[in-house]
């Protein structure tokens, strides 16, 4: 490489850092920090019951899985495999696996009506999960979700680049 070359290439490297970094700062100043979302949320349910029709109406709370509630979601789902290999069972009851266990664990303060019938209907089931998973994305994300303001700044950002040659 000529010296020429050697020079417009530094000042090539230097202006593409320089716009990076200029991005990258206006794009910060632009999104507003992350909005932090309590660990703990209430959940209310209401559900009549498909067997005599009466409404049901319940407050409970949900929580974000912590390290501990990580070790007790893997002995519960466990547990509810009976012995057998979660990986033996069929794609949708692992899910509905996954499901009691992530409701038996993250959900305090639930009716033993509501349990019961948890294990009895499914879309219940599905219903609660989902809102209690949807949270602890929430929470651990920093995602207030779409349509819900202005787009915040995500909390968790992870990308490769190419190394220089």
């Amino acid at each position: 490489m000529s010296r020429d070359e050697q020079g417009t290439s530094a000042d090539l490297e230097r202006v593409r850092r320089e716009a990076r970094e200029q991005r990258e700062a206006a794009t910060a100043a632009a999104t507003p920090p992350a909005q932090l979302v309590a660990r703990k949320h209430a959940l209310i349910v209401r559900y009549t019951t498909p067997a005599d029709g009466v409404e049901h109406r319940e407050s409970m709370v949900m929580r974000a899985p912590n390290k501990e509630d990580r070790h007790d979601l893997a002995i519960a789902r466990a547990r509810l495999c009976f012995g057998m290999p979660f990986e033996a069972y069929a794609p949708e009851d692992q899910v509905r696996i996954r499901a009691l266990a992530g409701v038996a664990i993250l959900v305090e303060g639930a009716a033993p009506w509501l349990l019961e019938a948890m294990e009895e209907d499914d879309d219940l089931l599905f219903a609660v999960f989902s809102e209690v998973d949807a949270h602890a994305s929430r929470y651990f994300l920093g995602d207030g979700g779409e349509g819900e303001g202005e787009a915040s700044k995500r909390r968790l950002e992870v990308r490769s680049e190419p190394l220089p040659l």
